[in-house]
């Protein structure tokens, strides 16, 4: 199985849209999973504001008939929807700009302008992997260029840190192959952040 396949692969499970032509590789934003929005974020919505306006089924205000349960469940739902909330921001911000990688060389599109790294140009590279919540931990990959400029290449997130270190550090070896650089010049930097 080629790097090329497996990177596909790796890109479609963490839904990150992608082309592969050859050996030019497109990242153009993540796939917006409509059922995972319905699911973790409009339906438990929907639940919260049915819990509000429970007074006219129940006899009595939800909150009345559960007290404190009511409440606690309430603040557990409102929490779901904002730690989902954070999780699709995150990908939609680290997948927003496009990135091309051709000849040795990146092309990061954003908006109308457009920022192109040529092999010589990258210094070394970074990542960050942060824990949202017990079950669920971000990673992100990271260009730097040779004037200290930091690049985001894209964002992930998975159930296991382990995964995301392993996914990160798989994403991070296929670009300094597919830019030939020499490893023993690069310090790949952990707890890297965007500037």
């Amino acid at each position: 199985m080629d790097d090329f396949h497996l990177l596909s692969l790796k890109l479609k499970r963490h839904k990150i849209g992608f082309q592969i032509r050859g050996n030019t590789v497109i990242i153009k934003g993540n796939k917006l999973d409509y059922s995972v929005l319905f699911i973790q974020i409009i339906l438990p919505f929907l639940g919260l504001i049915a819990i509000f306006f429970s007074k006219g089924l129940l006899g009595m205000s939800f909150f009345e008939a559960f007290k404190l349960k009511g409440i606690l469940f309430a603040l557990f739902i409102a929490a779901y929807i904002f730690i989902n909330s954070v999780r699709i921001y995150h990908k939609k911000v680290t997948n927003t700009n496009e990135k091309v990688f051709a000849n040795e060389s990146l092309i990061i599109k954003k908006g109308q302008l457009k920022k192109i790294l040529f092999r010589s140009d990258i210094a070394n590279f970074g990542y960050d992997i942060s824990e949202l919540d017990d079950d669920i931990y971000l990673g992100n990959l990271y260009i730097i260029d040779k004037e200290d400029y930091i690049y985001l290449l894209f964002g992930i997130e998975d159930e296991s840190e382990k995964f995301i270190k392993n996914d990160i550090i798989w994403f991070l070896n296929f670009f300094i192959k597919y830019f030939n650089l020499d490893l023993k010049d690069l310090e790949v930097l952990e707890d890297c952040y965007q500037l």
